[in-house]
């Protein structure tokens, strides 16, 4: 199986195998047998860095989902951005409420990092 990336000229159509994901260089990403990719379409091989690109891309249901998961039980899930300031100075009142606040807080930035690709 190989990984290819291609453009289309006006009027052509997308090659079986085809996945419909576009590189950030505009580049359609195709993957299939090796040596099956129409030789009429103007084609090359990814390097490691394009397929990890697009594998990422592929994988944003999934961190979204994750970073939703993680998201929704936190404290800051249904709070006003103008009352953040209001729930610190009414919950954390000692280091026991400031400790399981800076925990549900770092659960929050790991959904964001999740969100964004920027941890597994």
């Amino acid at each position: 199986m190989e990984y290819r990336k291609f453009t289309l000229s006006p009027g052509q159509q997308a090659p079986a195998g085809s996945t419909g994901i576009t590189l950030l260089t505009g580049e359609i990403v195709w993957y299939g047998e090796e040596g099956t990719f129409p030789p009429e379409i103007t084609s090359s091989a990814m390097i490691q860095a394009e397929i990890d690109e697009y594998t990422w891309l592929v994988a944003f249901p999934d961190r979204m989902a994750a970073a939703k998961t993680l998201f929704e039980g936190s404290i800051l899930y249904d709070i006003e951005y103008a009352d953040v300031d209001t729930y610190i100075n009414n919950k954390v009142t000692d280091l026991a409420s400031a400790r399981a606040f800076l925990k549900k807080l770092g659960k929050i930035v790991l959904a964001l990092l999740k969100f964004n690709g920027l941890v597994k």
